[in-house]
């Protein structure tokens, strides 16, 4: 696995690095964070982009382990082939978790290679690759043959397996072209749902605990990650899947394609929408989110195609478009308000 940003930092600075975003993982995992440990949170992932960029590998690390069998285990050649690997950081070995120890195997396999065992049983990959995003779009032909687009502020990786393609969409958005391999299915996991094709082009948006899945063409299973017969939604060309992590809400229903994927030049287009409606796609290219102040707020509307390259600017100009000011909350939060 690749740590190209922090390729720059000293061997001891780099495990106390890993160490440090192993803690915080597990610790956000965990969903009990005081305020003050938030705020410690906070500032340590925003003092240096080394830090971003080692928490989400981590991340990346968890995301792994999940695909990760229970009975997971290597053989005992493969367990002495992993006496090879780097030490693990501390953290992940005091603390235990089950999720993080089956990635930090998985993690261990894919160093050595892929290791025969794991990639025989369909368990590790044998190719690994990263690709993030910030004030940029890039477009990444992945190892397989297909190719992705991705969005501005976006985290992808992706991992060939013995038996599939697989991808994670860790934040942000993507539009795939996937390569026709019926025996390889690609599959997108974001949120608690996976994305299961053998060809086609499809849209996924990730923001805030909400994902929105647009096809193209071809044909989408989306379906739960830990109950796939339960709730499964095979999507048509032109219609698009919104729902959320805690399975609050969830629906199908018909898109406007061209407008859903006018992200792909630089665009965000807003037809006629409820503040309420137009705040997640606004706040997603935003450092910090933009809130409303009322319910009444909520529910003015905004349109118009603007650039995703400088969407504050689409956030001063409301005042001049909307009976709303802005205020500032803190240091940095911005509040718009009926004025």
């Amino acid at each position: 696995m690749s740590h190209s940003d922090t390729n720059t930092l000293d061997t001891e600075a780099r495990e106390r690095l890993a160490e440090q975003a192993a803690y915080w993982c597990m610790r956000v995992d965990d969903g009990d964070l005081t305020a003050d440990e938030q705020t410690s949170f906070q500032r340590w992932i925003n003092s240096s982009p080394e830090h971003k960029a080692e928490y989400e590998a981590m991340l990346e690390i968890s995301a792994l382990g999940d695909q990760l069998p229970p009975d997971f285990a290597p053989s005992a050649a493969s367990s002495a082939d992993l006496s090879r690997v780097s030490p693990l950081p501390r953290a992940l070995k005091r603390n235990k978790p089950f999720r993080f120890a089956q990635a930090a195997v998985a993690a261990g396999f894919i160093v050595l290679a892929g290791g025969i065992f794991g990639w025989n049983q369909g368990y590790v990959p044998n190719a690994y690759t990263r690709y993030s995003t910030d004030n940029e779009l890039r477009v990444a032909d992945l190892p397989d043959g297909s190719q992705v687009e991705i969005n501005r502020n976006s985290v992808i990786s992706f991992a060939n397996f013995r038996d599939r393609r697989s991808v994670t969409l860790s934040r942000g958005e993507a539009f795939f072209t996937v390569e026709h391999d019926a025996e390889h299915p690609f599959i997108v996991h974001a949120g608690d749902r996976d994305m299961i094709v053998t060809g086609t082009r499809f849209n996924v948006w990730s923001y805030n605990g909400e994902v929105r899945v647009t096809l193209q063409e071809g044909a989408v299973r989306v379906q739960p990650q830990t109950n796939p017969e339960s709730g499964s939604v095979n999507l048509e060309p032109g219609m698009q899947l919104v729902y959320t992590d805690d399975n609050l809400r969830s629906r199908v229903s018909p898109v406007d394609v061209e407008e859903a994927l006018s992200w792909v030049d630089g665009k965000l287009v807003l037809d006629d929408l409820s503040l309420r409606e137009a705040l997640p796609l606004i706040n997603r290219y935003l450092e910090e989110p933009v809130v409303l102040a009322s319910p009444e707020v909520a529910e003015l509307r905004v349109g118009g195609i603007y650039n995703t390259a400088n969407i504050e600017q689409l956030v001063r100009t409301l005042p001049r478009i909307l009976p709303v000011r802005i205020s500032q909350r803190g240091n940095d939060q911005l509040v718009i308000s009926l004025r």
